[in-house]
């Protein structure tokens, strides 16, 4: 992986933006975040710090190849 294609998975942005459309629900915080996605706290860390699963990698390689969206191909199987 080279310098350009290294990324973080900043957790904090969502919640922002989590918050800022939800006003009128409980505000939601790195707990509550990990908590719904079944995870330890402490990954949003390690994503920040630049341990991002190779995964996320992956998935923007599809997307550019594709030049689509995400939605476009992780479905929802019928």
């Amino acid at each position: 992986m080279s310098e350009k294609d290294q990324r973080i998975i900043d957790v904090d942005v969502v919640i922002e933006k989590y918050n800022k459309n939800n006003p009128e629900l409980k505000p939601m915080d790195r707990k509550t975040l990990a908590k719904e996605l079944g995870v330890n706290p402490q990954v949003f860390s390690d994503w920040k710090n630049g341990r991002t699963p190779k995964l996320i990698f992956r998935i923007l390689k599809l997307k550019e190849i594709g030049s689509c969206d995400f939605e476009d191909f992780v479905i929802k199987p019928s």
